[in-house]
């Protein structure tokens, strides 16, 4: 940790207070989406984790599928909210597959437009 900065945890916990945002933005074939937030098998830290299992049916015939976290919720850019995150440097998670092999096309943060709007973008992939 860089001195005088604290973490600002997105998700500690499935139940946890200290959760700054909540995965309210779903996007693409949002349907073919199966999210618990609540999981305790193997979670990294903490008493849970997430589980995201994408079965690729295209439902809404996108072929991909997408969430935001989102704060508050469901803020596509149209309500005053969010966060004061200036002086961060980094965004750090852990993501496993239950198999190993699995391949994701890519992870994003930002991007969302409006009159709030996101205030950067990032992405990482595959």
């Amino acid at each position: 940790m860089i001195s005088g900065f604290q973490p600002f945890n997105v998700y500690i916990d499935g139940d946890s207070r200290k959760n700054h945002f909540a995965p309210s933005g779903w996007m693409g074939d949002y349907s073919d989406i199966r999210f618990n937030i609540v999981w305790t098998e193997s979670p990294h830290s903490g008493k849970s984790c997430m589980k995201i299992s994408y079965n690729a049916k295209m439902t809404q015939n996108a072929g991909w599928a997408g969430m935001y976290w989102q704060q508050p919720v469901s803020n596509w850019g149209d309500k005053k909210g969010g966060y004061n995150l200036t002086g961060a440097s980094r965004l750090s998670f852990w993501v496993k597959g239950a198999k190993g092999g699995e391949k994701i096309s890519e992870f994003k943060m930002g991007g969302i437009t409006g009159e709030f709007p996101d205030s950067d973008t990032a992405s990482i992939g595959p």
